[in-house]
């Protein structure tokens, strides 16, 4: 089987970067792999036409003058790639060639897997990563207004659609716009992550008694005004708990004002891009999620693996969490909840050790591992092939 991806994720241009490897990996699965990337010719200086990781990964770079042109860019790069795996196609001589399509988003990476998927005649697979559905999401910009509209064109005519929660998969059936959804998490090493050890981060700000970690970009939908609130609420009690935010975005300074003027700047650790959040997230007391919208969440996912008790907003999985008592869960403006949340874990040993220990059992329905991964998808892509082949 050969697939042809439609991908925005820029590291893949990076020759180390854990996207790249995975992806890599991956591919080992196909006969080959065709990746059509988004990305903007001032950025992609030096970078060839076609990059090739052996002889079966294959990465082709849009190298757009304009975000606007990545749809119709893509669609020529796919035209080459149809010419090369199916030459016959154009020309109505149709070999049976086994071949699916795959976008990462259902939005402008989606629009170009379509119409890749029509010229060469082979199905496609939409991958739905955020809760698109959610009314915030909308909310939140023009563009993602735009958006709304673009998938919900787009997934009626996939062939099948990849969700990567029950709550994302669960909100496009009771739409209406697919009953073609099947839920494949991110594929995660729990091993790896439990065997991650405790960073030492913390211990450089000795007047902290208590810290609260949230990973997360600084951007709107992560709602990071709501923890910097319940840290002020927090710190009626307990004057020494500290929140640090690891992770960069445009809406830093705005948030470094916002904690000025609830007078807890000093006790706001804005920590930047970091590559240990697991680490950091295990030597924390809590972890902290306050997103508008997820639609997985990773880092709760590795929270609830590394044991550190969560309060997060309704988002993501953890409504599958919450059910069981495995977070603490709030609604998306309620300061005063996500506090007397954290407080109680600070306080309550009884209640944080249940709270881990629910959480850790209950992480492991909700992610899967590299192989069953690669079985679910592949056994996913045969099935849209097979049936378009009976056609």
């Amino acid at each position: 089987m050969r697939l042809i991806m439609v991908s925005s994720d820029k590291a893949l241009l990076e020759e180390n970067s854990k996207v790249r490897e995975r992806l890599v990996s991956y591919s080992q699965s196909f006969k080959e792999v065709y990746v059509v990337l988004f990305c903007l010719k001032k950025n992609s200086a030096g970078v060839p036409e076609v990059v090739s990781v052996g002889k079966s990964f294959h990465i082709y770079p849009t190298k757009s003058y304009s975000k606007l042109l990545f749809i119709f860019d893509a669609f020529w790069i796919g035209l080459k790639i149809i010419r090369r795996i199916r030459p016959s196609r154009l020309t109505g001589k149709i070999k049976v060639q086994r071949c699916a399509v795959t976008a990462q988003d259902p939005f402008e990476a989606g629009k170009a897997g379509w119409l890749i998927s029509r010229l060469g005649g082979f199905p496609l697979e939409l991958q739905v990563h955020t809760d698109f559905l959610n009314p915030y999401f909308g909310k939140m910009s023009l563009l993602n207004k735009f958006r709304v509209s673009m998938a919900r064109f787009l997934i009626p005519r996939a062939d099948i659609v990849r969700a990567v929660s029950s709550r994302v998969a669960d909100s496009i059936r009771a739409t209406g716009l697919s009953d073609h959804v099947y839920i494949l998490p991110v594929a995660l090493d729990t091993r790896s992550i439990a065997a991650v050890a405790k960073s030492n981060l913390f211990s450089g700000y000795p007047q902290y008694k208590f810290s609260i970690f949230t990973a997360a970009r600084l951007e709107p939908e992560k709602n990071l005004s709501l923890a910097i609130s319940a840290l002020a609420v927090v710190m009626r009690k307990y004057p020494l708990a500290g929140l640090f935010i690891a992770g960069t975005g445009s809406q830093r300074s705005a948030l470094e004002s916002f904690s000025r003027r609830l007078g807890v700047d000093s006790n706001v650790v804005f920590l930047g891009a970091r590559d240990d959040v697991v680490s950091l997230t295990r030597a924390a007391n809590v972890y902290l999620s306050t997103s508008f919208y997820e639609g997985y969440g990773l880092s709760m996912a590795q929270a609830a693996v590394v044991g550190t008790p969560i309060v997060a907003t309704e988002a993501g999985i953890v409504g599958e969490l919450g059910r069981v008592g495995a977070a603490v869960v709030c609604q998306i403006h309620d300061a005063e909840c996500v506090a007397a949340g954290i407080i109680g874990l600070l306080e309550n040993n009884e209640t944080r050790e249940r709270v881990r220990s629910e959480a850790r059992t209950a992480i492991a329905s909700l992610i899967v591992g590299r192989k069953k991964y690669m079985s679910v998808w592949l056994a996913a892509l045969e099935k849209i092939i097979d049936k378009r082949s009976r056609r």
